[in-house]
This record gives structure tokens, sequence and C-alpha cells, in this order.
């Protein structure tokens, strides 16, 4: 029998491993957004998970608006799946952990610079995630049918 932590253990790993997930957002017009973001859970536990975003995007304004999201997580052969629930906010990157703002803002930069025009975007924000649900799918670990965790 697995316990709990090892669930967590392993959703957490799958995560550090792949390092960008698919964070869903709700739009003002009550539709969803869905983006690829480089993301990193907390160094304590996944009960964190923190992304780096542009100013004044889309998805910001979406989190400052409706705080729910979801994020999806999936190896290179999408057998093992991460599924997180939970409410952001927006912060300061001066808040976040060294290492965890070490390791997104490599995957941040190249986008920000290739994509936006306006320089006040290359100012990065923190999105941090408050997880409150984890789903875990992994087959070849024998969870074969999603196992959901309430934080």
């Amino acid at each position: 029998m697995t316990s709990d932590q090892d669930m967590l253990d392993l959703a957490r790993q799958l995560i550090d491993e792949v390092g960008v997930g698919c964070m869903v957002t709700i739009g003002p017009d009550g539709r969803p957004y869905a983006r690829y973001m480089g993301a990193a859970p907390a160094d304590d536990g996944l009960g964190w998970v923190y992304s780096l975003s542009a100013h004044a995007t889309h998805k910001v304004e979406h989190i400052r608006q409706q705080p729910e999201v979801c994020w999806v997580f999936a190896n290179r052969n999408y057998q093992d799946v991460v599924t997180l629930h939970g409410k952001a906010g927006i912060e300061p990157t001066a808040d976040m952990p060294a290492s965890i703002y070490d390791r997104l803002v490599e995957f941040a930069r190249p986008y920000a610079v290739n994509v936006l025009t306006d320089p006040h975007h290359y100012q990065f924000e923190a999105v941090v995630t408050r997880v409150e649900t984890v789903e875990l799918l992994a087959p070849h670990l024998g969870v074969n049918a999603p196992y959901t965790l309430t934080l």
C-alpha cells in the first residue's frame, strides 16, 4: 500500500522532472484559458507551486479577477499525469525563494524577450499557486485511476 506522502513525492518528482505545465485560468468572460508555463514546487513540498509571468499579461489579469487555477503536468509519453487545483496570486519576484526564481527565470526570459514588445513587460511577477488538491495518474507505477489528495 502506498501512502499519501509517497503519492505527493511522486507528483512532486514528476513536476520537477518536466518543469513545464499547462496552467488554466478563468477569464472575465467565464471561459478557461490555457498556456504552457515553467513551474516549480516550493522547496518544502507540493503545497505551493511557483511560476513567472511577464508583467501585465492576460493570465495576470485573470488571476487577479478569479484566482481559481488548474495545472496539468505530464511526462514525455503522457502516461504519468499530475493535475493540481488551487488558488493563485500575483506577488513580486523578490518574495520568491531564490532557488526557485533561478530555475524559472531562464525559462521565462526568452519568451518575454522574443514575444513581448512593450518594455514594461520585461518585469517578471511571481505567479504563486496555493495547491488545494493533487491528482496523480501513473499506470506504470500501478496508479491506474487518479489518486486524489486534498491538502
